[in-house]
């Protein structure tokens, strides 16, 4: 027996959908209110990205070679449960090591420039994580809104594969999924992501136009079932990204993002398991 059919779980959230924004704003208020003594706006001011369209095309080889060698491992590193992560990892790796030797090279400050190789990081992580608290109302919203827009324009939703090979694992294995999945992949993709890709783009197009673009191809990536919300959570991870200058705030953010999620999933599924048929 399903625990709520689809047209009550509408009922039940949406009502919520357009107050979301509410605590969202006034908690955004009052971070740049206080913010600056969590992350004063001088963090920000590091040295430019100095790696451009070139640098992102080696990048992007090295992200396709690694991921042709790393598949060639097979079956040693299947693409199910904890292997996956581990494949998923080690490719994320080898690139983030290409993203750290180009910035490296293109100027003694680049590991600078991709937030980091500078002080503050500590301010950074705590501001990423107020922020991120701040944000929930608005991306569980977007959580919940993200199947109904889907289904409106005719798009079947299915869960994150990724997620279903967590799900379907027990005991260690689980635990080694979960630290993956909440601590060495966000940390990775926000090297690569936020550090690199962004930082190049809001060195030739600015901030805000390399936050959305950013954030665009970043939603892409995860799929249907996932691009509306990783979209949005984006869009914070590359403004904090921005307002910070410093990679542990966007790090922290979705590393918890990725541990809410995690443990949602878990709970709903043993809601389910133990639920009368």
């Amino acid at each position: 027996m399903a625990l709520l059919e689809e047209p009550e779980l509408y009922e039940l959230f949406g009502w919520q959908l357009a107050l979301a924004l509410v605590p969202t704003a006034m908690a955004f208020a009052f971070l740049r209110a206080y913010g600056a003594r969590l992350a004063p706006r001088s963090m920000a001011e590091l040295p430019r990205a100095r790696w451009g369209a070139l640098g992102v095309a080696q990048v992007l080889l090295v992200f396709f070679a690694a991921n042709i060698l790393v598949g060639a491992l097979d079956p040693i590193t299947s693409s199910e449960g904890v292997n996956g992560l581990v494949r998923t990892a080690v490719v994320l790796a080898l690139t983030g090591v290409a993203c750290v030797a180009i910035a490296a090279r293109s100027d003694a400050a680049g590991t600078r420039a991709l937030g980091i190789g500078a002080r503050g990081q500590g301010p950074a992580a705590v501001f990423g994580f107020s922020a991120y608290v701040a944000a929930l109302p608005f991306l569980f919203a977007v959580v919940v809104a993200w199947p109904i827009v889907a289904r409106a324009v005719g798009v079947e939703l299915d869960q994150q594969e990724v997620l279903q090979h967590i799900l379907a694992l027990r005991g260690r294995d689980l635990w080694i999924a979960s630290l993956f999945a909440t601590l060495i992949v966000p940390f990775l993709e926000e090297l690569l992501f936020r550090g690199f890709l962004q930082a190049a783009l809001a060195a030739r197009v600015g901030a805000a136009p390399a936050v959305v673009i950013t954030a665009l191809v970043f939603g892409s990536l995860h799929g249907a079932a996932a691009a509306g919300p990783v979209f949005a959570l984006a869009l914070l991870l590359g403004w904090l990204q921005v307002r910070t200058g410093r990679l542990a705030a966007p790090f922290v953010a979705h590393g918890l993002h990725n541990a809410a999620t995690l443990a949602m999933a878990l709970y709903a599924q043993d809601l389910v398991a133990s639920s009368p048929s």
